[in-house]
């Protein structure tokens, strides 16, 4: 198969945010990942559950798996659609890592319809002439201690009550927050999780009546924070590194905080300034690569 410019360039860029997390961990971490591993891995299959639709998002707390996307029912494994055991499950379930059982929590996801002269893309619905609904779930995240569970996409309500395109949960009851209810005025694309702080990003424009641009954050009760790096693209991934003070931003935008910063870039996790660090053009046409020194490298200053 021959790769295009554009795979290069996003093979590259994948390739790059590795090397920078990989930097970024401690000494000790780093030589435990290559450490082989006392418990040898297994390559057979473990039975989980099927669902009718496409899944975004797992995310892993104790023995339960918690999965978002956007899908309407779901079924034991091994189980023909509308065999036994399939069940409704609205864009998020949940089951038993050790054996693969759906479990009872069954939030129902859903999205208001709106009008809009363009197509909104594939993964909302066309209810009619111009008319569409979008509930997906794409992004999921615990609490560093397990606590809370958020969920961000395009949804804008859950079990009936207004959330607009992020909810809380709480652990390990799974029952929705009732105080966490920030208002985004578009698609949630990406979460990171800190002690004090969820950070979010996407393709919105504000959050409640404040301009955020692509890039927000919350307190773990709702609230906003003067966080507010810029983004000129959606951004669809990020990564906390609470050690080095930053968060890491990937997603289709050209310009971070004003500056050219394509695809991948790092800003203050308290202040939202960018750092130098850049990816650095070094393999295939548009494939970045990151030298572990030097300016333009993996280097990260003071926020």
């Amino acid at each position: 198969m021959k790769l295009t410019r554009r795979s290069w360039a996003a093979l590259g860029a994948l390739g790059a945010l590795v090397v920078l997390v990989v930097s970024l961990l401690p000494a000790s971490a780093q030589q435990s990942a290559q450490e082989p591993s006392k418990h040898p891995a297994t390559a057979g299959a473990l039975p989980t559950p099927q669902t009718d639709g496409i899944v975004f998002a797992i995310e892993i707390v104790g023995n339960t798996a918690y999965v978002g996307g956007r899908f309407t029912k779901a079924r034991p494994a091994g189980v023909e659609p509308g065999g036994p055991g399939e069940v409704p499950r609205h864009n998020l379930l949940a089951f038993d890592v050790r054996t693969g059982q759906l479990l009872p929590w069954a939030p129902k996801v859903s999205g208001s319809e709106f009008t809009s002269t363009t197509d909104p893309g594939n993964y909302c619905t066309k209810t009619g002439t111009n008319k569409y609904v979008c509930d997906a779930v794409f992004r999921i995240k615990a609490s560093p201690g397990g606590s809370a569970l958020y969920v961000g996409g395009d949804f804008d309500r859950i079990d009936g009550k207004w959330r607009s395109r992020i909810a809380r949960f709480d652990l390990p009851s799974g029952a929705l927050n009732e105080t966490f209810k920030p208002s985004f005025s578009s698609r949630v694309r990406g979460l990171a999780v800190g002690a004090q702080t969820v950070y979010v990003g996407g393709s919105f424009s504000k959050v409640g009546d404040q301009t955020r641009t692509r890039l927000a954050a919350v307190a773990h009760n709702g609230t906003l924070r003067a966080w507010a790096p810029t983004a000129d693209a959606t951004v669809f991934a990020l990564l906390l590194s609470p050690e080095h003070n930053r968060v890491l931003v990937g997603g289709s935008f050209e310009k971070l905080n004003g500056k050219t910063q394509r695809r991948m870039g790092a800003v203050g996790s308290q202040t939202g300034r960018s750092g130098w660090w850049a990816a650095k053009a070094n393999g295939p046409p548009g494939a970045p690569a990151l030298p572990p020194h030097g300016p333009g490298g993996g280097q990260l200053p003071p926020p």
